[in-house]
């Protein structure tokens, strides 16, 4: 009987231990998920005039990692992912791209690293100031 209890007290041992070592990893994993994203100091979404169908973004890395924009629309989903190194960030310029759709109905989600999660940021299309004059085809 008591090397039964042993052998039990032995086995469970074993598992939590197991189940450390598990929990751990799985720990690990997320952190190194979330430190494979930027940190981000400015965020902007903003009309590009003479061009309605089109948003500039506007951001400035401070951290080396990757950011994420995912543009989704009523028929699509596109993904474009930047990387950025430690000698980005000492630059202080702000990082710009434009994007262009078929159409204004789309949304823009954003993913980037801050204060120690992911963070998850939505944009709507920017608003278009006043009267626009349309190029020859293009319709708003």
């Amino acid at each position: 009987m008591a090397r039964s209890g042993r052998w039990v007290t032995w086995a469970g041992a074993v598992v939590a231990l197991l189940l450390l070592l598990l929990a751990a990893w799985l720990y690990d994993l997320r952190m190194r998920e979330i430190r494979s994203f930027a940190t981000l100091e400015q965020l902007d979404l903003r009309a590009i005039p003479r061009a309605p169908l089109a948003a500039e973004l506007v951001y400035r890395p401070t951290s080396a990692g990757k950011v994420e924009f995912i543009r989704v629309a009523s028929q699509s989903k596109e993904t474009l992912v930047e990387h950025h190194s430690i000698e980005d960030t000492t630059n202080r310029d702000p990082r710009r791209f434009s994007w262009t759709g078929a159409d204004r109905d789309y949304k823009v989600l954003v993913r980037y690293r801050e204060n120690g999660r992911i963070r998850e940021q939505w944009f709507d299309p920017p608003q278009l100031n006043g009267p626009r004059t349309l190029e020859r085809g293009q319709t708003y």
